[in-house]
């Protein structure tokens, strides 16, 4: 096979590959995928907020206690 055949069959693939995915995705169950990859974005985004917000939150309290064991040592000097 030469490298214009190998291109032909390659860009065949891939047409047929896009054909195909674009039938799915215009099912029943092409659109119940779509749902629930928007579903389990929702929750992921959502969850990494959260994620950040506790770290914020941790963060600010170790902050805190490293200022009051700071000003605790300048007073003992």
């Amino acid at each position: 096979m030469d490298n214009r055949s190998k291109m032909f069959f390659t860009f065949a693939i891939g047409v047929i590959s896009g054909i195909a995915l674009l039938k799915f995705l215009d099912s029943k169950k092409g659109e119940d995928f779509i749902e629930n990859t928007k579903e389990k974005s929702l929750e992921a985004i959502n969850d990494l907020k959260n994620k950040i917000k506790k770290m914020e939150h941790e963060l600010s309290e170790l902050l805190v206690k490293l200022s009051d064991d700071h000003s605790e040592n300048k007073t003992s000097i």
